[in-house]
């Protein structure tokens, strides 16, 4: 089990920390964790993984620095989670993030902005609406869960197959 010691960050929100604690409902203890977008690492709060691997962009906690509007490479590996939470709102292509995350993982676990077109602050202009969202995680993934949580739908997903 890897401890989680609270560290101030950038990324260190209340909002975010509520909506990791939902998203650790769906992750069995003792798996192993890709975090993409992970910010303070703030998931490990509420999850128990016997592995975890952090990503981010340019965050002083992150395991790996990736920046995932370019041709990024993860690291070797698989996981039994993927998690991409608040991430996809950032991306400029999703189904380039998809080719490269699709076959690494059991399970993945994807968050948006149910309000996606209302918000300013989502960096692609190609994305109008949680619709668009929707479709782009159906063509790339199977669908198991979703799940309503304030302003955020979590997608829990397995690979087609």
């Amino acid at each position: 089990m890897i401890d989680y010691v609270p560290t101030l960050s950038t990324t260190l929100n209340p909002r975010w920390s509520k909506r990791n604690e939902r998203i650790s409902k769906f992750i069995k203890d003792d798996s192993s964790i890709l975090d993409l977008g992970c910010g303070s690492k703030d998931l490990l709060r509420y999850t128990s993984p016997k592995d975890y691997t952090g990503i981010d962009y340019k965050q002083p906690l992150a395991d790996y620095e990736i920046n995932f509007n370019t041709d990024f490479e993860l690291p070797k590996g698989s996981w039994n989670y993927i998690v991409a939470s608040g991430l996809l709102e950032y991306l400029f292509d999703i189904d380039n993030f998809f080719s490269k995350v699709k076959n690494k993982s059991d399970s993945y676990i994807f968050t948006f902005w149910r309000d996606a077109h209302l918000a300013e602050s989502i960096k692609n202009p190609k994305l109008h609406s949680v619709d668009q969202v929707v479709n782009i995680i159906n063509n790339n993934f199977s669908v198991i869960k979703t799940d309503e949580f304030k302003k955020h739908i979590i997608f829990i997903c397995k690979d087609k197959s």
